[in-house]
């Protein structure tokens, strides 16, 4: 889905609902369960990457007011990735 697709108003009352239905969680938390590490550039550019390459899914909170940090992912599938 593109990005901008998150800033319309079907975007963000899609996100609201996605977060109460599943655990999503913070690329800084991916990055924590993935690497053992968050909030250092490194770890954030790689779950980044991982987004980028459709090994993750991501929403958008519409609640987040810094865009930058509204990123959100599925907690299984973080969990998936790790497992391997």
């Amino acid at each position: 889905m593109p990005e901008n697709f998150w800033d319309t108003q079907i975007g963000e009352l899609i996100g609201i609902v996605l977060q109460k239905t599943e655990d999503w969680i913070t690329i800084s938390e991916a990055a924590l369960i993935l690497r053992g590490e968050n909030k250092t550039k490194a770890s954030l550019i790689a779950v980044g990457r991982m987004i980028e390459r459709g090994e993750l899914e991501c929403i958008y909170d519409p609640r987040e007011p810094n865009k930058r940090r509204a990123r959100r992912v599925r907690r299984a599938d973080v969990e998936a990735l790790k497992a391997g």
